[in-house]
């Protein structure tokens, strides 16, 4: 089984309810966006979501500059 990155781990651990919130850099948005698409399409395998929903998704409003936010929707 392949090594789970910090990023990955983050986002588990602190994206617990509805509408939390997290920052990262915009060095990293390819590969959180990744993370992210891969987290959606196991959170549908799973039916925590129904397939038409996104579980987590990205956000440039409201950020700082140089960021962008990780947001959980349901």
């Amino acid at each position: 089984m392949a090594k789970e990155s910090e990023e990955r781990k983050k986002v588990k651990e602190k994206l617990i309810k509805k509408n939390d919130k997290l920052s990262f850099s915009l060095s990293l948005y390819v590969k959180v966006s990744r993370m992210v698409q891969d987290l959606n399409r196991l959170a549908r395998a799973n039916r925590l979501v129904e397939p038409e929903d996104v579980l987590y998704s990205i956000q440039q409003e409201g950020a700082p500059k140089g960021k962008f936010y990780v947001v959980r929707n349901y």
